[in-house]
């Protein structure tokens, strides 16, 4: 029987498909990493703490290093921080800024005794800056002091006080004016902000401020300047707006009764525009002394203009009855710090006082006491 010839033709299997790997993404790291290293002797307290500062000798911490067990300051300190703030390490109360945006590795060095004067700061060019800002400022802050206190037991030695405070502080001048060009976009210019009056210097505080909230956009600083870079805008437009010789804004609201009252339906009247409330105890006491003059100038053209910042109803109609407060002109939205009136005469505390003439433009705001009774004699002559 024949054979098959047998096939040499080589076997061969389909090769299997390739396949890529799936890539596993790595775990995503909620918040900064940091590191901290290095050694602070003489710690006036037994722990170190990677905090954020809430003012009033509060903080949050979120890493802790116990100095104790070896004595000699060194540590490493190991944190994940929420998000790019400005934090502090700190030994008890003392502590030392640290600006941290990103996952950072940085290095603290020196005498926990003082740690404004001997800390050095390695691997974080915004935190050393800003420490060298602040000691700089509390070299102007400690000099002011002890003139101070040499005018206070020898007040002849004025003159030659001021020089000294003047050249110094001139001095002072250049190094902010430097830094604030030399790191025109670092999170560390809230130094030298803070060194602006936000009411009389609004424009170079808010400039600033503006750069420290795009360094650090999310974290709790920012967030607390915006409020008050809003506040105090508020306060400078109102300012403005209530600049002597300008025209008071409009004023509308009702009465307890539903009367509603208009504060330009008082033009021919000198007017008191007076934003209180009957919880506000200065404004309480201060009321007794508006009747008063309230008496004494009515039949010569004066009145008073009432705004209450009170929510209950019944609690501002008692302190009306209670005070005497006999004038008609009284309003209220019953919305305390929120409503319309107050917001539109950038009013943030009270009593708050404005002062207008008969045409409705204001004469000066904020007169109480002794300084009011002074105003109205120079307008009425007596």
């Amino acid at each position: 029987m024949a054979q098959k010839k047998p096939d040499t033709k080589p076997q061969t299997t389909k090769p299997a498909a390739q396949t890529t790997p799936i890539p596993v993404p790595a775990p995503v790291v909620q918040g900064i990493p940091v590191v901290i290293t290095g050694q602070i002797f003489k710690a006036p307290a037994d722990k170190l703490n990677l905090s954020t500062f809430m003012g009033n000798g509060q903080y949050v911490d979120y890493a802790t290093f116990d100095l104790a067990p070896n004595g000699d300051g060194k540590f490493s300190i190991s944190a994940v921080l929420p998000v790019g703030d400005f934090y502090v390490l700190r030994a008890g109360s003392n502590h030392v800024n640290l600006i941290i945006t990103k996952s950072d590795t940085i290095k603290v060095f020196g005498d926990g005794r003082d740690m404004l004067r001997n800390i050095n700061i390695v691997g974080n060019e915004d935190s050393k800056n800003l420490l060298d800002f602040i000691r700089m400022q509390n070299d102007i802050n400690m000099l002011r002091d002890s003139i101070q206190m040499v005018l206070n037991s020898n007040p002849m030695a004025q003159n030659d006080m001021n020089q000294l405070y003047m050249s110094r502080y001139k001095q002072f001048e250049y190094f902010r004016d430097r830094f604030v060009q030399q790191f025109p976009n670092s999170p560390a210019l809230i130094g030298p902000m803070q060194t602006y009056d936000p009411e009389k210097e609004f424009d170079k505080y808010s400039a600033l401020a503006e750069k420290v909230i795009a360094a650090v956009p999310n974290g709790q600083v920012a967030q607390s300047l915006r409020q008050n870079v809003a506040m105090y805008r508020q306060k400078a437009a109102a300012a403005q707006l209530l600049a002597p010789g300008s025209l008071a804004p409009e004023l509308e609201g009702p009465s307890p009764d539903g009367k509603v009252y208009k504060l330009s339906s008082l033009k021919g009247k000198v007017v008191l525009i007076d934003f209180w409330a009957s919880w506000c105890g200065p404004c309480r006491k201060e009321n007794p002394n508006v009747v008063a003059l309230y008496e004494k100038y009515k039949d010569k053209g004066f009145t008073v203009f009432s705004v209450s910042l009170d929510s209950d109803k019944n609690a501002w109609m008692r302190a009306i009855e209670t005070d005497k407060l006999i004038w008609p002109y009284h309003i209220s939205e019953l919305k305390r710090w929120d409503g319309l009136l107050s917001r539109s005469y950038g009013v943030n505390s009270i009593p708050f006082t404005v002062l207008i003439d008969a045409e409705g433009k204001v004469i000066e705001k904020n007169l109480r006491g002794p300084m009011l009774e002074q105003r109205l004699q120079q307008i009425f002559g007596f």
